[in-house]
């Protein structure tokens, strides 16, 4: 009988293994996961973008990490690391800065020492994801925002007269 793994699973043991803090481990994930379905396979081509592996890695940005240490979960952990650690930190990576709109995190061992761009700590870094959630789904919300919407378009057909 075979065992059935998460993808996921795999880059957590990975990020772990590579040295990365305890803190930021299901951060990481999540951005593998956005980024890539944490597939090792996973590629992403364009004039300006070879990205490949579980983070995405653009070789063309990133001359100096090979394209089987970008699709290895552990070797690529390790580099992300690297990256994590330099002074634009998190947002190296795209999902990122889109699961996280204007933070950014420079990994560090101990989250009280982790430089972030915003005054949240890292462990209260999913809140505001969560909050514009709440606001986005609310029923009052979704009242308000097609009432908004009628407004917009009536401004819009009077003008347009």
């Amino acid at each position: 009988m075979f065992k059935v793994t998460d993808p996921c699973d795999e880059i957590a043991a990975a990020l772990a293994q590579a040295g990365w803090p305890e803190w930021a481990i299901p951060i990481m994930v999540r951005v593998a996961y956005a980024e890539s379905g944490c597939r090792r396979e996973a590629t992403a081509r364009s004039p300006l973008e070879y990205s490949v592996g579980p983070f995405q890695i653009n070789l063309l940005a990133h001359p100096g990490v090979s394209e089987e240490c970008a699709r290895d979960p552990f070797c690529a952990a390790r580099y992300a690391l690297q990256l994590a650690r330099s002074p634009r930190g998190l947002c190296h990576w795209t999902a990122f800065r889109n699961l996280f709109p204007g933070q950014c995190l420079r990994v560090t061992d101990e989250p009280s020492e982790t430089i972030a761009t915003t005054t949240i700590a890292p462990t209260d870094i999913l809140k505001p994801v969560k909050d514009l959630w709440d606001w986005l789904v609310g029923p009052a919300r979704t009242a308000a925002i097609a009432g908004i919407s009628l407004i917009l378009i009536a401004w819009a057909v009077r003008e347009a007269k």
